[in-house]
């Protein structure tokens, strides 16, 4: 752990990691290729191959889970993709469940993609509800607080991620005035619109 925390500290992340892939194989690259064509910055892969922990791939750090979870105590983490599209459903749904603690949002490569070896678009991946994580069902705001915010002009923060997407569906009933989106990831605002506009 001590080995691990001196690695860390020698890797200069700024104040915050905006994004970070897990899985650092075919489908990882091919997602960090096409982030880097639309100016996204890609912090580090995470991977489990042992023998990968400590490289880099194109320029990108790779580091472990460990390291992961030690890195999230100092910087905060905007978002983590699994690029691991040969996981079953239930693998990648364990996997996400582990690493929701540490990202404000987890995107996903659907398994689709293990059989078909095509061109990866970004496009193609997949925000992961907090509904999804959870198993539960849509949360609901209670009448009485959608009320409170007739008429108003609502910000949310974070609002393209898991979460705050689920927020801002709600306080569309609320008959407010305006809602203003704001995240720091252009492919979780991305991915927002797609799947409501």
């Amino acid at each position: 752990m001590i080995s691990d925390f001196n690695k860390i500290k020698k890797m200069n992340f700024e104040n915050s990691i905006q994004t970070a892939i897990y899985g650092s194989g075919y489908s990882g690259k091919k997602i960090a290729s096409q982030l880097k064509l639309n100016k996204t910055n890609v912090d580090c892969f995470i991977d489990d191959n042992l023998s990968k922990i400590g490289s880099k791939i194109n320029g990108i750090k790779v580091i472990s889970y460990e390291q992961l979870k030690i890195i999230s105590k100092k910087y905060i983490i905007s978002n983590i993709i699994v690029a691991i599209p040969s996981l079953s459903e239930s693998e990648n749904s364990k996997l996400v469940k582990k690493l929701y603690p540490y990202a404000l949002t987890i995107s996903s490569l659907p398994r689709k993609f293990f059989f078909k070896r095509k061109d990866i678009k970004l496009i193609d991946i997949e925000n992961i509800s907090i509904d999804q994580i959870l198993n539960k069902t849509s949360f609901a705001i209670n009448k009485k607080t959608l009320k409170s915010f007739r008429n108003k002009n609502i910000l949310i923060t974070g609002g393209a991620g898991s979460i705050g997407s689920e927020i801002a569906m709600q306080l569309i009933k609320s008959e407010c005035n305006k809602i203003c989106i704001l995240d720091n990831s252009e492919l979780n605002m991305h991915n927002f619109i797609k799947k409501n506009y």
